[in-house]
């Protein structure tokens, strides 16, 4: 595991962030399809069993403590989700967030939020040109909108 997560840890936990889990999760993952079984129990064993004290966990370590018994077969099997590429995804986005809200960073570019609130005003600014239009008067005529 990264070791920026460890020294981030405190952080991380308050920021109620699930990145240092999902990293467990994909190594634990990544030592099955490497055929490494014996390692990825005890992988389990080291790393996941902490998480095992939080609900929220609970169903992904059953599933992924089930997944070694499929681990010769695990694309055609009922663990085949585990080894989708949206995982990998799913880790880079919430460590991207993480590591924004950690240093007292937006997570998106401000220029990404600037155009989706101009995107999100832009048809009440449609509706109230339409009126205004209809009504035949012009921003700089009334003191009042419509």
């Amino acid at each position: 595991m990264p070791s920026w997560v460890d020294g981030h840890r405190a952080e991380l936990k308050s920021h109620y962030t699930d990145l240092e889990f999902q990293l467990h999760k994909m190594a634990f993952i990544q030592l099955l399809t490497e055929g490494q079984f014996m390692e990825a129990l005890r992988y389990s064993k080291d790393h996941l069993a902490k998480f095992n004290d939080r609900e929220k966990y609970f169903r992904q370590i059953k599933q992924l403590s089930c997944s070694v018994l499929y681990a010769n077969g695990l694309r055609s099997s009922p663990y085949g989700h585990l080894l989708a590429p949206s995982l990998w995804t799913d880790v880079r986005q919430t460590f991207m967030s993480s590591f924004c809200r950690v240093l007292g960073l937006a997570d998106q570019s401000p220029l990404y939020l600037s155009v989706t609130v101009g995107a999100m005003a832009l048809p009440g600014i449609i509706k109230m040109a339409t009126i205004m239009k209809a009504k035949k008067t012009e921003w700089s005529q009334d003191d009042e909108l419509p």
